[in-house]
Formats: structure tokens, sequence, C-alpha cells
């Protein structure tokens, strides 16, 4: 099934490359929402981030939700972008409602939709293209994210995607006395850490300025020490904490 859905995203991301094989950075995601076919889009005071709807002519628009950051506004065009392509690419036609405020698609599509709009923002190209060759350092992070018009978080979830490298995200949001962690791995790659990556979080809870340090981990069954960098932040609710790291290079006794 996975494979499937790889093979979906593929072809959504072959349809686009067509369309559009020279895109210069960041995207102009509204220009081309515009160009599959969206007439309008505009800020509403939704209780979600945004939708793929009809106006009353029948034409296509996506809803944003008002107030939220330019990078998320961006990565919610990218997402409805994500659904037209999904249907493109199986050829069925898009059954939306004059409408829509609520999100009656299933969990895969807009897992799928996720992906393809994170692709298209963040394209693997310039993600090798700065990162590969390099230890990790939130100072690459900040430009690649500002390069790309994405928030931090987006292009933290993207590189162990899109790495043919070994890579991870860890990500521990801390709210009201409660803990909630993410973890996203190059699947490619079979990881196991000597110290629970939670606990290793927990330890950084105040470090607010970038700390570049190492992991220790076993990687395809061989002991490595995985550079990465660590950094927390904080507002009134919340405290999040992120780690990324990655191998600069692909070593030989990885992949054998």
């Amino acid at each position: 099934m996975n494979r499937c859905l790889d093979e979906l995203v593929l072809n959504c991301l072959n349809f686009y490359s067509k369309c559009y094989p020279e895109q210069e950075l960041p995207v102009d995601i509204e220009a081309v929402a515009k160009e599959l076919g969206v007439k309008e889009i505009t800020e509403r005071d939704i209780p979600v981030d945004g939708y793929l709807g009809r106006n009353q002519s029948g034409e296509l628009v996506v809803r944003c939700k008002s107030g939220v950051a330019r990078s998320r506004k961006r990565f919610t065009v990218a997402h409805e972008i994500g659904h037209i392509l999904i249907s493109l690419s199986l050829s069925e036609q898009l059954d939306l409602p004059v409408a829509r405020s609520e999100n009656k698609r299933s969990p895969k599509e807009e897992l799928l939709a996720n992906r393809i709009a994170a692709s298209i923002l963040m394209p693997e190209k310039i993600i090798h293209e700065k990162v590969i060759g390099k230890v990790p350092h939130w100072s690459i992070l900040s430009e690649l994210a500002d390069v790309c018009d994405v928030s931090i978080v987006a292009l933290l979830r993207r590189i162990p995607e899109a790495l043919s490298a070994p890579a991870f995200f860890f990500w521990l949001e801390m709210s009201e006395g409660k803990e909630k962690f993410n973890a996203f791995f190059n699947k490619q790659y079979s990881c196991f850490f000597s110290e629970n990556p939670k606990d290793i979080l927990r330890q950084f809870l105040d470090s607010y300025s970038p700390i570049e340090t190492v992991i220790d981990m076993t990687l395809n069954d061989k002991r490595r020490f995985l550079p990465v960098t660590i950094k927390s932040r904080s507002n009134t609710k919340r405290i999040d904490v992120f780690c990324i790291g990655w191998l600069d290079i692909v070593p030989e006794d990885i992949t054998q």
C-alpha cells in the first residue's frame, strides 16, 4: 500500500514538473494554483487552515484561514494544489461543493497532499545543494527556509524525506503539562539510538540558541556518532524542542 501511495505522489510530481520544469524559488504558489484552474484565493474566518471548493459560478477557489503566517498560507495553497494534482493524476473529476469549510477527505489523501505540497515548495534539488556535504547547523536551515519561503518546521519535516543520506528530525512539544513527540526518518535506513530521543530533547528545553552536538546511534547495524543541531523555542502556551541530524555523505559500509 505504501508503495502505491509513493507511486501516486511521484506521478503527481512528474505531472507538475512537466508543466513547470523551471520554477524559481520561492515558488509563486498562487500563480501555480491559478494556472491549474483556481480562480480565486482569499482569506476567510474559518476554523481550518484552508479548503478547496467552488464559487457560485462553479469555478475552483481556495479559502485560507485569516490571520495566519505567510508561510502557513503558502503551504495551505500548495496543499490544495496537491488535491488538484491527485485528481489529475487519477484522471478524476474534482467533486467539490460550492461552500466547504470542514475537512471531509480521508486522512490518507490529506497526507498525500501534504507530501506533494512539501515537494513543490521545497524541491529535492535545492535541499541536496544546501545540505549534502555540510554538517547540521541551524544557520543552514534558516537560510534554506528563507529561500523556499516556508516555516522552519515544514523544512525540518521535509529534509528526512528529501535526502538520500541517513537523516532524522525529532520534535518534542510540551503544553499544559502534556508532551507530544514526533519523529521523522529517512526510511531507507534502520536507526536505533543508545538513549531515548525524547529524553535527549528534554535536556535542551532551555536551549534557545542552537547547539551542535552528536548522538550515539546504530545505523544499519553499525555504530555511528551522528551530528545534530538542537534548538528550542517557547511562547506563553508551549515549548518546542527541535533536533535534526544527517550524515553529510552516504558511507559505503552503510549501503553495502
